[in-house]
């Protein structure tokens, strides 16, 4: 097996996630806090305007997403992200200035609009820069990044607020965290730019019509709906899993950062570990085995009887469910054969809604008595097992289907 080689536009990609993905965690982190100072407290009936937030910013991220793919088609890919990646940080830092929960919807809309850019693009970002050469080992490897962006978030957000330092700290320094991708997105690389020329310069004739032929490919759908469920088994855990670890078993700040932290660990290992070590072919396999795992330890996590028990569950989940997302994207364009960038773009125009319902729906049954927001959690297996049964339909047979 070939070995992994990296140009500057990868690392690029790689700090984009971990900005990306820190933007995007660390909100679920200080929720509590935030919360309870912007009078919505979650232990008082404020788990559905929490979840309603996340569902806001997914809404925010799949225009924003659909937008994306005709200025990439237009501009090119480098020259969308690089506005995407300003707009995100900018609205987290001005979450810092939040005075009420309106404020904080607002904010949440600015904040989706510039991570639907990086979330549509940074995946054809690195699958255009290796497409001759099993693009899907290079993309999930990149996935990696988000996890480690996922761990640095939760964890040091975590050790702030257990220090008792303010909230508003944490937001600002995720903030700056997009800086160091600015500038190396910012620093053209003339090798690098000429492997994306692929994806640009195309007319909204043409961006439309591919569309169109995406649309009429019937198993496309298969794999559309599968991301959906993806995106919600994941989310369920990323955005509930801080407030799980603090208000059902009562551990601190640091306490939940650290879990989120192992969950984002077992990510990027199930993440690498398959770019590095699982040839294309093999990815649906892949997907089948990992989703089943996710299934078996997703039915255990509302049973754990301690934190730690918790936390062993969650790693394992991480490295489960981590290959989900970014094989699933690499499968459908390997299979079908279709325009690589509208397709990631279409599919993440699938994946995000999945995370934002599904999130607010956790966080509405969190608020059903008889329920609570332990047992809100067996929505993770639930969505992972539809995943993995539209999975099984996308794959099997060799032709395709043809709306």
């Amino acid at each position: 097996m070939q070995k992994l080689i990296f140009g500057r536009y990868d690392y690029a990609a790689f700090l984009t996630f971990i900005a990306y993905a820190a933007g995007s965690v660390i909100f679920p982190v200080v929720m509590p806090d935030l919360a309870h100072d912007l009078n919505f407290p979650l232990n008082d009936g404020g788990m559905g305007a929490a979840g309603a937030l996340h569902f806001v910013r997914s809404g925010a991220m799949v225009v924003s997403m659909a937008c994306s793919g005709f200025l990439a088609a237009r501009f090119g890919l480098r020259e969308t992200i690089l506005p995407g990646l300003f707009l995100m940080s900018g609205a987290v830092a001005a979450a810092v200035f939040a005075p009420n929960y309106a404020f904080l919807i607002v904010v949440m809309l600015f904040a989706g609009m510039g991570e639907g850019a990086l979330e549509a693009l940074a995946t054809p970002f690195v699958q255009e820069l290796h497409r001759d050469n099993e693009p899907g080992r290079y993309v999930n490897f990149s996935h990696g990044f988000w996890s480690v962006g996922v761990a640095l978030a939760t964890v040091g957000a975590g050790v702030m607020l257990n220090c008792r330092i303010p909230w508003q700290v944490a937001l600002l320094t995720v903030a700056l965290c997009g800086v160091p991708g600015i500038v190396l997105l910012f620093l053209p690389s003339k090798s690098e730019q000429r492997k994306l020329e692929n994806a640009k310069g195309q007319s909204t004739a043409e961006v439309f019509a591919n569309t169109v032929k995406i649309f009429r490919n019937g198993r496309f759908w298969l794999y559309f709906i599968a991301i959906f469920f993806a995106g919600g088994g994941e989310w369920c855990l990323t955005f509930w899993t801080p407030s799980f670890i603090r208000l059902v078993h009562g551990g601190s700040a640091l306490v939940s950062g650290m879990a989120m932290a192992l969950f984002a660990f077992g990510m990027v290992a199930g993440r690498m570990l398959s770019g590095m070590f699982v040839p294309q072919k093999y990815l649906p396999q892949l997907l089948v085995g990992c989703g089943t795992f996710s299934i078996v330890a997703g039915i255990l996590v509302p049973f754990a009887p301690n934190i730690w028990s918790v936390c062993v569950l969650i790693t394992l989940c991480g490295v489960s469910v981590g290959p989900f997302w970014p094989s699933i994207q690499s499968v459908c364009v390997d299979k079908l054969k279709l325009d690589s960038t509208l397709t990631y773009i279409i599919l993440s125009c699938a994946g995000i809604p999945g995370c934002g319902i599904f999130t607010w729906l956790q966080g509405a049954l969190g608020d059903v008595e008889f329920i609570g927001l332990r047992y809100s959690f067996f929505l993770m297996p639930l969505s992972v097992l539809l995943m993995t049964v539209l999975l099984l339909a996308a794959v099997s047979g060799k032709k395709k289907i043809i709306a």
